[in-house]
């Protein structure tokens, strides 16, 4: 149970308290908060109790993300209607990714990463430097007590791509509830965050870096079919395609379909352009186009040499 009372001590020495704990003053000073196990034989006792202010029962905490695929329509794992992914390639640009996490490996323990890639600035002459990870030296990482060390890359303890990259693609290997693509392979890049006038971390990098990722992911995809997150983004330019950075995006595929949604939550579709030629780009302007965009992305993973993007902006 949770509960606010107005003395600690008194609450602890209830008879059918057990193991109770202060966690803070409440917000309005009169009184703490505390957790504690209860009898049921006692909580009535308790409940009368004068120095209780209110309480109430713990509520039950469980992995959402099964239910999150029920909610946009994904079919049940080993479902004829879906091959889990298998084939596609999912390219992610993040932020710190715990590539030890099993949920990014296979069931030998090897890693399901293609290749991880880092962006550094050299401060000295503002050149970037990549830095590129192939799955043979992390699966090489992967051997040692500190893999993390031992490649050389450190997430940090941000780790949001592990999040992002967890739905999208997490096989469920280390909590048996798997995300959208269990069985896609993996592409991880970080673009440098630091701004190069001041030599402090930023927000986003830029444009500039974003491109050449993408380029990078699509070139290592070669001929696969592929899909690309973004879990950044701004509020700067035209967001109408005319941008360099679009027309750069432009140039990286040949089926482009760009949603627009307003900033608004029923995600009604304000524009919507197909050119019917090879790969495919989804531009989604909202963080909650999920379900709207999913038949199209299911189509997409189930179609061979065709190529999807997804920036989150």
């Amino acid at each position: 149970m949770i509960a606010k009372v107005k003395d600690v001590q008194m609450f602890l020495d209830l008879p059918g308290v057990h193991d109770g704990k202060r966690i803070t003053a409440a917000p309005d000073k009169k009184g703490d908060i505390v957790t504690a196990k209860v009898s049921l034989l006692e909580l009535e006792q308790i409940q009368k109790s004068p120095v209780i202010v209110t309480l109430s029962s713990t509520q039950p905490l469980k992995l959402m993300l099964r239910d999150t695929l029920q909610e946009i329509g994904i079919p049940p794992i080993h479902s004829p209607e879906t091959n889990e992914g298998n084939g596609v390639i999912i390219g992610i640009i993040d932020q710190e990714c715990d590539f030890v996490h099993s949920n990014f490996r296979n069931s030998d323990g090897t890693t399901r990463l293609l290749s991880l890639m880092t962006q550094k600035v050299n401060f000295n002459d503002e050149h970037t430097v990549e830095v590129v990870y192939t799955a043979k030296q992390i699966n090489a990482a992967l051997q040692n007590p500190d893999p993390c060390r031992s490649l050389g890359y450190d997430p940090g303890y941000g780790s949001h791509v592990t999040h992002v990259m967890d739905i999208a693609a997490g096989n469920g290997l280390a909590d048996m509830s798997p995300g959208v693509s269990p069985k896609a392979d993996l592409i991880f890049v970080e673009p440098d965050y630091r701004d190069i006038k001041n030599e402090e971390m930023g927000y986003l990098g830029d444009s500039l870096k974003l491109l050449n990722a993408v380029k990078y992911i699509f070139d290592m995809a070669r001929n696969s079919p592929c899909v690309v997150n973004i879990s950044l983004g701004t509020n700067g330019g035209p967001y109408d395609g005319t941008s360099l950075f679009e027309q750069g995006i432009d140039g990286l595929v040949n089926l482009i379909v760009w949603w627009f949604w307003p900033q608004v939550m029923n995600l009604k579709i304000m524009f919507m352009r197909p050119v019917l030629l090879k790969k495919v780009v989804l531009q989604i302007c909202n963080g909650q186009s999920l379900k709207a965009i999913q038949p199209l992305m299911n189509w997409s993973f189930g179609i061979l040499e065709k190529k999807s993007f997804a920036l989150n902006c």
